[in-house]
């Protein structure tokens, strides 16, 4: 289910380097969600929503559409990588067998595993990748 991972000494070294911008990626990653936020306005695409209380930092932008399979091949068409990252939710997934979960047990993680796509958020995303990434989901049709 698990592992015990350990990094080596070469890992931990690039690591150590690139934890020092950490924070001005993140920062990027929440510019990048703003963007994101403020000009995706295709009404059957669902944006993440921001918790006050909290400050996300946008690992993944994780949009959701009951046509999210359509508009993941879209999107591959014109030429915008996106990622399902548990197209199985876990409960019933091979790992948790034992756990006795059966479909239909946790319905909100089954319906959210069918829905969820990501899209590019990384912090080097340039103002023109951001907007044809942008255009081309608001101009997305079922």
């Amino acid at each position: 289910m698990g592992c015990n991972s350990r990094l080596d000494t070469i890992q931990a070294a690039i690591l150590r380097v690139k934890l020092k911008k950490i924070g001005e990626w993140n920062h990027e990653r929440r510019k990048n969600a703003a963007f994101y936020n403020s000009n995706i306005l295709n009404n059957i695409i669902e944006k993440p929503k921001d918790n006050i209380e909290s400050k996300h930092v946008y690992h993944m932008y994780v949009v959701k559409s009951d046509y999210r399979d359509k508009l993941s091949y879209y999107l591959k068409e014109k030429g915008i990588a996106t990622g399902v990252y548990y197209p199985i939710p876990l409960h019933l997934q091979k790992v948790y067998v034992d756990l006795g979960y059966k479909e239909g047990d946790l319905p909100n993680a089954e319906y959210v595993s069918k829905r969820t796509l990501a899209i590019p958020i990384y912090p080097e995303l340039s103002l023109e990748e951001k907007q044809y990434i942008v255009d081309t989901i608001n101009n997305f049709e079922v």
